[in-house]
């Protein structure tokens, strides 16, 4: 087996990759700088990071060329899948959605994108996506099963740009009512901790306040289930009352393991070859970023 993964959101990869390449099987990680800021893909020996969107797309058509990969994992960017089956028509390909790259067309009522169905099995990353594909949680790092000094009455909330609902007055609100110190860290101006970093920083903490605005049901993000694994205790914005110390109840295939075990079944869906290849015409041929994605691979070919 030779696995290529294209995209690693949120570094979600780096431990499968880890999992396959002890056991013998060839791994790599596409990934762009600006997508990386915290080195969570760029810490991994499998990764290569590229810097522009031509580059990026250019090294995925590329290393498909080369290495010739039998699986196929896409996360999140499904706007390249046309370029990605046009590089690899004969190739699996896995896409996983993972929240931010759906929730809102869920919300207002749509479908999955129409280029997933260039994918031959379409997986998600969490329970409430479950209608889109079949339910693979996101693996977490041995590095995080770690216990520091924790301080006591600490809470954490990491505040990022894109959450549905601003919850961070609500925060400071629970806190004071619990008595509990609060630190927020906001990524939207550019505040983080190095990966690397991460078990040790979040274990000096109680608390982490997982609030994203996912107020109809808990849905916890990686950084809540790297806390917890880190021994924290986890408050999630929809059911604010309950404390959460064990994330069995919230996963579900999240172990290298089952991400293998989903490559060996993965299959071409050979009676969808016209409905994909109509798909593929619709996305090449008849959109302006169809005709750049075409570019890329007649150059990525010539340079190869």
């Amino acid at each position: 087996m030779r696995v290529l993964c294209v995209w690693d959101t949120a570094g979600v990869y780096v431990p499968i990759a880890e999992w396959l390449h002890k056991r013998g099987v060839f791994t790599r990680i596409l990934m762009r700088r600006a997508w990386d800021p915290y080195g969570q893909t760029a810490m991994s020996p499998h990764a290569r990071i590229l810097d522009s969107v031509e580059d990026f797309l250019t090294a995925v058509v590329q290393e498909i060329l080369r290495s010739k990969p039998t699986i196929i994992h896409v996360n999140s960017i499904y706007e390249y899948l046309p370029l990605i089956r046009a590089a690899a028509p004969l190739t699996p390909i896995v896409y996983q959605y993972h929240g931010g790259d759906v929730r809102e067309r869920i919300a207002a009522g749509f479908g999955p994108h129409y280029q997933t169905q260039l994918a031959d099995k379409v997986i998600v990353s969490t329970h409430d996506l479950s209608a889109y594909g079949e339910w693979y949680d996101r693996p977490i790092s041995d590095a995080f099963y770690y216990r520091g000094g924790r301080v006591p009455n600490t809470a954490l909330m990491i505040y990022v740009q894109y959450v549905i609902i601003d919850q961070r007055q609500f925060a400071k609100d629970l806190c004071r009512k619990r008595g509990l110190d609060l630190t927020i860290i906001d990524r939207s101006k550019g505040e983080g901790v190095p990966y690397e970093k991460m078990p040790e920083f979040l274990s000096k903490f109680e608390y982490y306040l997982d609030f994203k605005g996912h107020i109809e049901k808990i849905v916890l993000s990686k950084t809540a289930l790297e806390a917890l694994a880190c021994g924290c205790k986890v408050i999630q914005d929809a059911e604010p009352d309950r404390v959460i110390t064990d994330a069995r109840e919230f996963v579900r295939n999240n172990r290298p393991v089952d991400y293998a075990m989903l490559y060996t079944r993965v299959r071409l869906k050979y009676r969808s070859m016209l409905r994909r290849a109509l798909v593929l015409a619709r996305s090449l041929l008849f959109t302006r970023k169809g005709w750049y994605l075409i570019r890329i691979l007649v150059t990525s070919v010539v340079r190869k």
